[in-house]
């Protein structure tokens, strides 16, 4: 549960990557957001992605194994 903000971040990241990249305006993406165009671009505007091809995928930083989810218990 502790990877959820991270992801979530990371997801709006991504996104704003991806709106900036098919010409959205700081604009769009603060109105997306809930936010000014200002604070958007405050926020946003120095992001970059990098990719590795050797490197986990998206931009994931993770030391550690993926878990897989445990199987629900039966109860009763």
């Amino acid at each position: 549960m502790s990877e959820l903000p991270e992801l979530a971040t990371e997801a709006v990241q991504l996104a704003v990557l991806a709106d900036r990249q098919a010409g959205a305006s700081w604009a769009q993406v603060g109105a997306g957001l809930g936010i000014s165009a200002d604070a958007a671009r405050h926020r946003y505007g120095r992001l970059r992605f990098h990719w590795s091809p050797t490197g986990p995928p998206f931009g994931m930083r993770r030391s550690e194994p993926l878990r897989t989810p445990r199987r629900a218990r039966r109860t009763g």
